[in-house]
């Protein structure tokens, strides 16, 4: 017999699950994306990525760039990922993360609580 377990995507982590769709990025790549590696302008509008989230062995997380040279890429971004970003890219500075957490940290990959922090969370109901 299998187990399902049901998880939902907490509100505030909507536009981040839905750019990880459109764009194919890993969530430690995503998560490490900034505003000043998103260009809206261009044609096709694109994202930089340069950096992921990894482990540190010690139940930790630190940003370290992407695991090979051909990790490192630009994704051209389609007009409804445009429209999705494009208020964070004009809400925010050059170094800030384009998404993070309620309070405003990197999104890490192992929020899988019942907390506001989580951006998957079981579904306790």
């Amino acid at each position: 017999m299998r187990s399902i377990r049901c998880f939902y995507i907490a509100d505030m982590y909507q536009d981040f699950t839905q750019f990880l769709v459109m764009t194919g990025t890993s969530l430690g790549e995503t998560a490490t994306v900034t505003v000043a590696e998103v260009e809206l302008r261009s044609t096709p509008a694109t994202v930089r990525i340069s950096a992921a989230w990894k482990h540190d062995g010690n139940n930790g997380f630190y940003v370290s760039p992407t695991k090979t040279s051909t990790g490192k890429r630009t994704v051209s971004r389609t007009p409804d990922s445009v429209d999705l970003v494009s208020p964070l890219v004009s809400a925010g500075d050059g170094s800030d993360l384009l998404f993070t957490t309620g309070s405003g940290v990197l999104i890490a990959q192992e929020r899988t609580g019942t907390s506001s922090g989580c951006w998957l969370c079981r579904r306790t109901a």
